[in-house]
């Protein structure tokens, strides 16, 4: 009779045992599920409020050889123009300028530039500024004043133009230069 209740308890172990490992499996979807959750609904407060509080961002990417640039998006907090600058051993010069936008969203954007600019020889790269008109609907670099980070740097935004030779060197460099800017700006328009 003693062995009775000793092959009994045996047979319940391993019953046991299943039970506890189905609690933690559902226990560790129910904690997936929460986490999804709560990405989810915070990924859409931040998108919100990124898309209600003002701010101005550029998106500007490597683009071929061009007589003009394009802009991908841009968004303005307010009147303004978009500046090309190129950037040259001996210092940089504007090469480009849009019409005066307004405050607000645009998709798209081309600048021509307005002056013979010597791709290979002597350019390092080109710089995007956003300057706050001044109300007289003309840009003068002198006057208008040039959006700020809130660090207190000038806003601008780095490209190359792309050589077919050279297209994963200067990506690289891109990305290496700057990871977070150009993840932002693959994934926010």
């Amino acid at each position: 009779m003693d062995s009775a209740p000793q092959h009994a308890n045996v047979l319940l172990a391993p019953v046991e045992q299943s039970r506890n490992s189905q609690r933690h499996f559902s226990a560790v979807i129910i904690d997936i599920g929460i986490a999804a959750l709560v990405g989810i609904i915070g990924g859409g407060v931040l998108a919100a409020v990124l898309w209600i509080a003002p701010y101005t961002r550029v998106v500007v990417k490597n683009q071929p050889m061009s007589t003009a640039i394009k802009i991908h998006s841009a968004r303005l907090e307010k009147d303004g123009f978009i500046v090309l600058y190129a950037n040259t051993t001996t210092g940089s010069q504007v090469v480009g300028l849009s019409t005066r936008l307004w405050a607000g969203y645009y998709r798209d954007i081309v600048i021509p530039l307005t002056r013979e600019t010597v791709y290979p020889d002597g350019v390092r790269e080109f710089v995007i500024r956003v300057f706050v008109d001044d109300g007289n609907l003309v840009f003068d670099e002198i006057i208008d004043t040039p959006v700020k980070t809130p660090s207190g740097a000038i806003y601008q935004k780095r490209f190359w133009f792309l050589y077919p030779d050279r297209l994963f060197h200067q990506w690289y460099r891109t990305f290496i230069s700057s990871p977070l800017s150009v993840l932002a700006d693959t994934l926010i328009p």
